[in-house]
């Protein structure tokens, strides 16, 4: 009966409204990471046709830097010890 002791439940000190806060504010920092994304997208591809370059640079560009931007933000957000 040794291996018993390790059948116990879990029994984390969370309740299930942190858990349930904790999935929201997951889930708003991946809604705001899609939508700076998507923005992001729109304006360079409106840059690049105002510019006239015959490439797209901006289509890459602003997307990629807020990737970068969003992920750092979301590594500040996700490591804050409240």
């Amino acid at each position: 009966m040794a291996g018993a002791n390790n059948l116990k439940k879990n029994t984390s000190p969370e309740s299930g409204a942190e858990k349930k806060s904790d999935l929201m504010r997951y889930m708003g920092l991946g809604a705001q990471f899609f939508a700076i994304i998507l923005v992001m997208l729109v304006i360079g591809w409106k840059v690049d046709q105002w510019t006239g370059l015959h490439g797209p640079v901006f289509i890459w560009a602003l997307p990629l830097l807020a990737i970068v931007a969003t992920l750092l933000k979301i590594i500040i957000e996700t490591n804050k010890k409240t």
